[in-house]
């Protein structure tokens, strides 16, 4: 059963946790990425209208946290979120049972 739960968590949530690890590398390390903006789509001086690449920064911080939608999608965030630390501890589990238990007998 606990390769099955992680399995199933694994698969059913690798898009989430995809989102979180990439945006959560723009929101530790913005530089390179506004770096990339500015290269791609240089400011003008005489307009004052966001960039594509800005609006896009800007939803970064957005899905990371999961600030869009309501209530609804806020709980969705937070029970997804709980998924990595239940892979931490089912991955545990899988170890201990296939490297330790092997050991001790």
């Amino acid at each position: 059963m606990n390769w099955s739960v992680h399995s199933a968590f694994g698969f059913w949530t690798v898009f989430f946790i995809f989102i979180w690890g990439f945006t959560g590398v723009y929101l530790t390390f913005p530089e390179p990425f506004a770096a990339a903006v500015d290269y791609l789509d240089p400011l003008e001086e005489d307009n004052f209208d966001p960039r594509t690449g800005d609006r896009v920064l800007y939803w970064f911080a957005y899905l990371h946290f999961g600030r869009f939608g309501g209530w609804s999608t806020k709980l969705i965030w937070a029970v997804v979120g709980l998924v990595p630390p239940a892979m931490f501890v089912t991955g545990v589990v899988m170890w201990w049972n296939r490297v330790i238990r092997r050991q001790r007998s």
